[in-house]
């Protein structure tokens, strides 16, 4: 199982570094998809206080499964606070991320 978290590492860090250098296009969105792009804007909700807070998507990262099925992971999105150096990240799914451009349920 670490090898697969580092393998997801290894990956997510490639595709960083050569979309900020251009060896490749990003990829347009695919109708569905659950990922927010990096750089957008999501709000996470906080629970200190209950409110949902503004924040920039940076990255993502993917854990085994808790039951450790091979082909099942968690997958985590790192966002970073707007206006702020502040760093945090959410699993992906249920209602713990909504993207900016959406309306609130």
């Amino acid at each position: 199982m670490a090898d697969c978290c580092r393998w997801a590492g290894q990956c997510a860090r490639a595709y960083e570094a050569a979309t900020e250098s251009r060896i490749w296009p990003v990829l347009d969105l695919v109708h569905g998809d659950v990922l927010p792009p990096i750089g957008s804007d999501v709000y996470i909700p906080h629970g200190r206080d209950d409110d949902e807070h503004l924040c920039e998507v940076v990255g993502y990262y993917a854990w085994p499964d808790l039951q450790r099925r091979a082909h099942l992971h968690r997958v985590f999105l790192r966002v970073v606070y707007k206006g702020t150096d502040t760093q945090n990240a959410r699993l992906l799914g249920m209602d713990s991320i909504r993207r900016a451009d959406t309306i609130p349920a």
